[in-house]
């Protein structure tokens, strides 16, 4: 099966016919491989470089093949922001530098906030986490959902 990639200049619901044309052909491997990466634990995202971040006992997780696209890999807490109360931290997305948007939520309570952890070497296991909303607001739901290449969330 062959996966084609068009790159169109116009807004897709206007001219679809104008976008027939294949830019650049994508053949997919044939085969795929299913790794386990933790245990009660679920995935958010995966990016180009077959990172994959997700959440499991409270920890926003990140998994890092060891070469890109690989089987064996190692499993990083991401940690999350500082709040009085317990945390529970989960990881929604991933870009292709490797950075992470997540979000901070306080048990017992509505509080959300959202953070980014970026890498400290493109697709690295070690970084920093920045919070977009300073401290974790009582009673607020700010969440991210996900982040684009530029490191937008």
């Amino acid at each position: 099966m062959k996966v084609t990639r068009v790159a169109c200049p116009y807004p897709a619901l206007l001219l679809i016919a104008a976008c027939l044309a294949p830019a650049q052909t994508i053949v997919p491997p044939g085969t795929y491989v299913v790794t386990r990466i933790a245990t009660n634990a679920h995935s958010g995202a995966i990016n180009s470089f077959g990172q994959v971040v997700g959440s499991g006992a409270n920890s926003a997780l990140l998994w890092t093949p060891v070469t890109a696209n690989g089987t064996a890999g190692s499993l990083t807490d991401l940690g999350g922001l500082a709040v009085a109360g317990a945390p529970v931290n989960f990881a929604v997305g991933i870009n292709d530098r490797g950075q992470v948007a997540g979000n901070t939520a306080i048990q017992s309570t509505t509080s959300v906030a959202p953070f980014l952890w970026s890498p400290s070497t493109p697709n690295g296991t070690s970084g920093t986490i920045t919070a977009f909303a300073g401290a974790v607001p009582l009673n607020q739901y700010l969440s991210a959902r996900g982040i684009n290449a530029y490191g937008q969330i």
